[in-house]
Order: structure tokens, then sequence, then C-alpha cells
């Protein structure tokens, strides 16, 4: 049996698009911002549901962010693919890294569009150092201190994150494979 190499990114007349998933304080946003200083387009996932959130009058805190995203996902765990799909097609040509996806509905959905252009990648840290930097950037829903009730918090909303971050972890690998999707 011979060992595969990864299948070299295609790149199209439009690009190559990295797509990044990983969990809450992973370095997902500090992995885009990376490929955004080296000249790639960065489209934030969290901003289009930030935005949906602005257009129906809620509150932009992470906690109020998270129940509308999870309240819509579970409706049409894809529903940010079409904005995406707009957003790279009304921007300029080039590379473009999408920041956070979140359902394995959302990889598949950009990957049936975009096939080889779409790279998925992973960005992991172990659960210290996660919690250590959520400690750190304090947002409204991360833990300041160690508390009990903080971390609880902290950990009820960071467990739903992880099911389904675990539900895309299987396209991650198939593409690193170049296999077709599970």
């Amino acid at each position: 049996m011979t060992e595969r190499s990864p299948p070299r990114p295609a790149r199209g007349r439009d690009g190559l698009v990295v797509a990044v998933t990983g969990y809450t304080c992973s370095g997902k946003s500090e992995f885009a911002k990376l490929l955004q200083s080296k000249g790639f387009r960065r489209i934030s996932l969290g901003d289009l549901t930030r935005a949906a959130a602005r257009r129906l009058g809620r509150p932009i805190r992470r906690h109020e962010t998270w129940a509308l995203f999870k309240s819509l996902a579970e409706k049409d765990p894809a529903w940010r693919v079409p904005k995406v799909l707009e957003a790279l097609a009304s921007g300029p040509g080039g590379n473009v890294v999408i920041d956070g996806i979140r359902t394995r509905e959302e990889a598949e959905g950009l990957r049936g569009a975009l096939g080889s252009r779409l790279w998925l990648v992973e960005v992991r840290v172990s659960e210290a150092v996660r919690l250590r930097r959520a400690m750190a950037r304090r947002r409204d829903v991360d833990p300041t201190t160690w508390d009990r009730a903080a971390l609880r918090r902290w950990r009820a909303m960071d467990r739903e994150e992880v099911r389904m971050i675990d539900r895309v972890r299987p396209l991650v690998e198939a593409v690193v494979r170049g296999d077709e999707a599970p």
C-alpha cells in the first residue's frame, strides 16, 4: 500500500479558500489573521452572526449571539453558506480565509460549492490553554476567575460547540487525506 500525499490546492481564477474551524479560544481567528497578513481576504462567520443579531435587534454579546446562532442552525445548519458564497462572489478575487466554521453542514455546503478550491483546517490546542485564553480575553461569557459558577457557564457553552466541531473533524481529515467526504 502506498501513502497518498495531500491534494495540491487548486488555484483557479478565484484562488484558494481556507475554511478554519476549531473550539472556542483555540486560535482560529489568530490563524485567520495570520493568513490575512499574507494577503488573504478574511471573512468572519462571527461577523455574519453579529449582523443577523443586529438585524433582529438582539444584543451583540457572545452569549446572545451564540444562542441566536444555535437557534438559526437548528432550523438550517448551513444558513451562513449562501452569505459566504455571496461575499466570495462580490469581493475581489484571490485567496480567502473563512474564520469560524461551526457546523458540518457549513463545511459540506462550502465544499460542494467550491470543490478542491476549499481547504478545511482545524486549529487545536488543549482545554487548559483554551481556558487560560478565555480568562485573558475577558469576553462577556468567558470566566474572569476560576470560580465554579463562571467555569460551569463557560463549559456548558463550550460542550455545545465541541459537539458541533467534532462533527466537522471527519471532513477536515478527508481533505487532508484527499478522500471524498465521509
